[in-house]
């Protein structure tokens, strides 16, 4: 008998004779994201497992009898970004990166505003910022 409510929700394909129990719990991944975890018994099928998408970390490897669900509640937290601003000085301009640690560096030495700015669309920005462990 197809029940269509049931296929279309957390159990594709299977019908309330195959599912016959559930437990629900929450579990987070190393990277951070939180899931709400499903166990159902169900038929028997091919052990599995669940990897992560956000950062490629295998939760569990699941076997025949127990058939989870994993349902996204929410991402890993972002990283901070750095910040870039750009200050005049009396002689030039400078850009002024502030990290997400809160520390603050300068690049000097751009004659004027456009000259800053590229400098942020460049391959050196890129390389500057990773030799500081950022992206």
């Amino acid at each position: 008998m197809f029940e269509p409510w049931l296929s279309q929700s957390r159990y594709p394909g299977m019908t309330t004779s195959q599912v016959t129990s559930q437990v629900t719990s929450q579990v987070t991944c190393k990277c951070g994201a939180l899931y709400e975890r499903t166990e159902f018994h169900a038929a028997s099928r091919e052990a599995d497992s669940f990897v992560c998408p956000a950062c490629g970390h295998t939760l569990e490897v699941f076997t025949a009898a127990n058939a989870p669900r994993y349902r996204l509640i929410s991402g890993p937290p972002r990283e901070p970004e750095t910040t870039i601003t750009f200050e005049p000085l009396d002689d030039g301009w400078r850009v002024a990166a502030t990290f997400p640690d809160g520390r603050i560096e300068y690049v000097t030495g751009f004659m004027n505003e456009e000259a800053a700015v590229d400098w942020i669309g460049s391959p050196q920005y890129l390389e500057w910022i990773k030799a500081r462990g950022y992206q």
